[in-house]
Formats: C-alpha cells, sequence, structure tokens
C-alpha cells in the first residue's frame, strides 16, 4: 500500500479519503470505502546528495497544492547527508553552488531538485583560493588571497590604451560575462576590450586677417604724401626764415 501511495503522489494524484452514507431507520451512518485517488498538482522537491555518502532524511518532499495562487514552501528541511571529510553548508539551487539557497521558506513553485553544498573540513583553518586578472594586454593588476566559498565583485578596472574595458569574463573565449566570482577553488577572469574608433580631426579655426594696407597707388596714399611734402616745404621756410633773422642781429 505504501508503494502504491508514493507512486500515485509521483504521477500527480492527490490521495482523498472516501466514505458512503448508509440510511438507517430514517438515520444515517457514514462508512469508509477506503482511498480514492484524484488528479490534482504536486510540488515535489528533491534534496541530492550531489557526492554525499548518505541520503537526506527524508530525500523527497511533495508538497499538494490547493491553490494556484497560494505560497508554498517545504516547512521543513530534511536531516542533511554526511560525507567523509566535507562539513555540510545548505542547499543550493545548483550542484555548483552558483544558484540560490534553499531553506525552509523559500517559496516553491514548481518541481525542483536542490544541491548539498560541501566545505572541507579543515579542522577549522581558514582556507584560502587564488583569484588571478587575466587583462589581456591591459594594466597588470595582482592576484588576490580570498577566503574559500566566499563571493567576491569584480570592480577592479583595467588601463589599455587605444580600448575601452568591456568588463570581466569567466573564459578565455570572452563568451560568459560576470560581475562577481564565487571562490570554490582557485580562479581566473578574464578582461575584453573593445577598439576605439579614430576621430575625425577638428578643422582650426583661421586667425583673422588684418585690414588690408594702403599699396602707393591709393588715392589715400597720394594725399598721405601731398600733406607731408606741404609740412616739410613749411618746416624748411621756417627753418630759412630764423636763420636769416640770426644774421640780421649779428650785422647790427
Amino acid at each position: 500500500m505504501a508503494n502504491e501511495s508514493a507512486l500515485a503522489q509521483n504521477l500527480g494524484f492527490v490521495e482523498k479519503r472516501g466514505s458512503l452514507r448508509i440510511p438507517l431507520g430514517g438515520n444515517s451512518i457514514d462508512r469508509p470505502v477506503g482511498t480514492m485517488w484524484q488528479v490534482g498538482t504536486v510540488y515535489t522537491v528533491t534534496f541530492d546528495k550531489n557526492g554525499g555518502d548518505t541520503e537526506a532524511s527524508p530525500n523527497r518532499t511533495s508538497i499538494e497544492v490547493t491553490d494556484p495562487a497560494g505560497t508554498y514552501t517545504v516547512g521543513t528541511l530534511p536531516t542533511p547527508p554526511n560525507r567523509t571529510g566535507y562539513q555540510f553548508k545548505g542547499w543550493n539551487t545548483q550542484s555548483d553552488g552558483k544558484g540560490a539557497e534553499f531553506q525552509a521558506n523559500t517559496p516553491v513553485t514548481q518541481s525542483m531538485t536542490v544541491y548539498a553544498q560541501w566545505e572541507v573540513d579543515n579542522g577549522g583553518a581558514t582556507k584560502y583560493y587564488d583569484l588571478t586578472f587575466e587583462t589581456n594586454g591591459g594594466s597588470a593588476i595582482p592576484a588576490q588571497r580570498e577566503e574559500a566559498y566566499a563571493t567576491v565583485q569584480l570592480t577592479q578596472v583595467p588601463l589599455k590604451e587605444g580600448y575601452t574595458f568591456e568588463g570581466w569574463y569567466a573564459n578565455k573565449d570572452l563568451t560568459e560575462k560576470i560581475t562577481s566570482v564565487y571562490m570554490d577553488g582557485d580562479k581566473t577572469v578574464y578582461a575584453k576590450w573593445t577598439l576605439n574608433t579614430a576621430q575625425p580631426p577638428i578643422n582650426p579655426v583661421e586667425p583673422s586677417k588684418p585690414d588690408k594696407l594702403p599699396q602707393t597707388g591709393d588715392s589715400s596714399m597720394a594725399g598721405l604724401w601731398m600733406i607731408l611734402s606741404v609740412l616739410s616745404g613749411l618746416g624748411l621756410f621756417l627753418v630759412l626764415k630764423s636763420g636769416n633773422a640770426i644774421n640780421k642781429t649779428g650785422t647790427t
């Protein structure tokens, strides 16, 4: 009977206890008639030991959905599995720990599998991993020692003349852009660059030209020469007149 019940639940049926009403002397009595099954919605959460030596207990939880608009959780997490040389760190929606943490109050919206997360048991000593920055021709960024299983934000910005930094990537092919890295081992991140396009030169502003100088043939120039000639003649006349006056004084 237990195997039949588990099979029915896995097929998406919901168990309903039936009863039969029997008339008896003007009254009626209800008598159970066994288990009935009807089609329903059931979310199943499977707890994967993910390398553990033992299974979680239980390793599967079924949630009956009675209201599509309701919020459903597992309520209680199972007893975690064991793994020699490791400490159990919790449950995650991805086996590599890069998904979302799964807890007893995490909303469940569909059937899903969550994975046990493990940390090496090193006797209480803190473990570290190296984070290396491959700048691909940009300015060097020293490698960093980060605590194991920490999530490190990538805020470093290298420089490269003639290029614009596009961000960090998890692979050499530069197809998986990332802004942080989960330190579950030594990691290397790779810089991506975009070549700057050449800007057209800006035309310099021509300096203003001085006013046109008068030429010797201009009428204004002829007038100027005439004035100078008159002034020169007048000056010569005054000099001569002054000299004559001095001579007359000397002869007297």
